[in-house]
């Protein structure tokens, strides 16, 4: 599951559609501020690391006792 939605993301990001010079200088000096350098291009369109053990950590946080 995790490949076909890594497959997914990886050809939305090579078939984006294109956007104007200005649109595309404002977004990657945000970028600049979330991501390492040599990551800008990409920003949040890369698929980070499948770790199941820390979903389910989180999975296991979301209890009706810890929202109140």
């Amino acid at each position: 599951m995790s490949n076909q939605i890594a497959q997914i993301s990886d050809n939305q990001f090579r078939f984006k559609s294109k956007q104007g010079p200005s649109n595309t200088a404002s977004r990657l000096a945000k970028d600049l501020h979330r991501y390492p350098v040599e990551k800008v291009l990409i920003g949040s369109s890369e698929m980070s690391e499948w770790k199941p053990e820390i979903i389910a950590q989180i999975r296991d946080l979301l209890r009706w006792e810890n929202c109140k």
